[in-house]
């Protein structure tokens, strides 16, 4: 179970995520977004289903700082 369970989220969250959701599948637009969430959860070292907010969060930004090295090498998420 997670740490935070019982926790109300923060709703403000919401819009954040959307957008790096969004950032990430423009650059594997050939990916499904459950695939995309799958391998940022595999790169945290979870199951899908406990991948908190907070860790897709900082998986996707540091991809997304890693992005122009990956892309150029070919590669999926990383």
């Amino acid at each position: 179970m997670s740490e935070t369970a019982g926790i109300m989220s923060d709703p403000t969250r919401i819009s954040e995520i959307i957008e790096i959701v969004e950032t990430m599948w423009r650059l594997y637009p050939d990916m499904r977004l459950g695939q995309l969430l799958c391998n940022v959860a595999d790169n945290a070292e979870v199951h899908i289903w406990d991948l908190e907010d907070d860790t897709l969060l900082r998986e996707m930004r540091g991809h997304l700082r890693r992005a122009p090295r990956a892309i150029e090498a070919g590669s999926q998420i990383d």
